[in-house]
């Protein structure tokens, strides 16, 4: 049920807890591997570049490096080694993004809670996963960096974690607190929208609130292959997908994905 792929590394290489220097190496080296698979099949693969963020010089550079060798978006993770996405000092890698153009795909890596109370029953995946791709949606928006580089594009993951589903909460709190504020940051909901978010949330109504809330332009296609929280059956099995219009579908399976990766058909 799939025809093309956009390709990235697994999120546990991204090493940003890592030597610099050695994941500029690994990074560079893992970049050039991927894209010498999509152009070996460029009807089927396409690809996303990785980068040595925890050095945002390093990472600008090799972003740079990795779209002229055919990589059409980057992906990072949800905190670096720690470091929430707002920090100041990621601000020359952000510029190179808006520079180029191409979409930021954000994976939580290194999530809250792992060693202690999410440590039982798989929660530092069911609930810790989604709980980072919150934090880091809720650093960009309050901490500027929409607003200090406009032309981003954001695709989250996981259907955004919590962040369809707390936002009127966040836009109330934005109303009654000055913490949220401190960056000159607007109200949560002029942001919203300017991330995209994937399919992996595994209930149809869920899905259907996504889209009907967010707008189906604003949602797409996601496996999360291979891990075993993804979606690996057939796309069109996607649960709630066949309960939407089909204009929708068709944007969610193809449109989106196309039209934000400038992938020609």
């Amino acid at each position: 049920g799939v025809d093309r792929q956009i390709l990235s590394v697994v999120p546990p290489m991204t090493y940003y807890a890592q030597d610099a220097g050695l994941n500029k190496e690994i990074s560079s080296a893992l970049n050039d591997a991927l894209a010498a698979l999509a152009q070996a099949h460029p009807d089927r693969f396409h690809c996303m570049a990785q980068v040595p963020l925890q050095d945002p010089p390093a990472a600008a550079a090799e972003l740079r490096r990795a779209v002229k060798k055919g990589h059409i978006g980057v992906q990072i993770g949800s905190n670096v080694a720690g470091r929430n996405l707002d920090d100041r000092g990621l601000d020359v890698f952000w510029s190179a993004v808006a520079e180029l153009d191409v979409p930021v795909f954000i994976h939580p890596i290194e999530v809250m809670g792992v060693n202690d109370r999410l440590k039982d029953y798989y929660l530092r995946n069911f609930i810790g996963n989604p709980l980072d791709t919150t934090i880091a949606a809720a650093c960009i928006i309050w901490g500027g960096v929409f607003d200090r580089h406009p032309r981003l594009k954001i695709l989250l993951s996981h259907c955004g974690g919590y962040t369809p589903w707390i936002r009127g909460r966040w836009q109330h709190g934005y109303g009654e607190r000055q913490e949220p504020k401190v960056n000159g940051a607007k109200a949560p909901e002029r942001y919203i929208k300017k991330f995209y978010y994937d399919t992996i949330i595994h209930n149809p109504g869920c899905l259907q609130f996504a889209v009907k809330s967010l707008g189906a332009d604003r949602v797409m296609y996601g496996t999360d292959y291979p891990f075993d929280m993804g979606n690996l059956g057939r796309a069109k099995g996607i649960p709630g997908l066949s309960k939407l219009p089909k204009k929708a579908q068709a944007q969610i399976l193809e449109g989106n994905v196309a039209k934000l990766y400038k992938i020609k058909k």
